[in-house]
């Protein structure tokens, strides 16, 4: 069975780079985030979040991305994204979230934020 999504991580340098692809909307957001607590654990480790991939969110997956976010700073750990298509970003600008996280253009500029704060 598709979840309509897929997610898949990497290290690079100090950073764990997860790369999402699909849609993710109110039928998989439960599933998303539990792929992302899944790879990310209790970690403290800086976080990037390629959503190059990802061709749709709705309301639910900004809100797992929010609560991602907000247990990650919980524990001082950052978080960047990076590699939005234009809808996304437009989602993310609409729901004001560029402003309260860090969107970048490139994965290099995003693990280059993460790791030097």
């Amino acid at each position: 069975m598709s979840l309509g999504f897929d997610v898949a991580s990497a290290e690079e340098g100090s950073a764990l780079v997860i790369d999402v692809s699909g849609r993710v909307d109110g039928t998989n957001a439960s599933a998303f985030d539990t792929s992302l607590q899944e790879l990310i654990g209790e970690s403290s480790q800086a976080i990037v979040l390629d959503l190059d991939g990802l061709t749709y969110m709705s309301s639910a997956g900004l809100r797992t991305i929010l609560m991602t976010a907000k247990r990650l700073q919980a524990r001082k750990a950052e978080l960047a994204l990076c590699s939005l298509r234009s809808t996304i970003n437009e989602i993310f600008q609409i729901a004001g979230f560029d402003r309260i996280l860090a969107v970048c253009d490139t994965r290099s500029e995003a693990v280059a934020k993460v790791t030097s704060a």
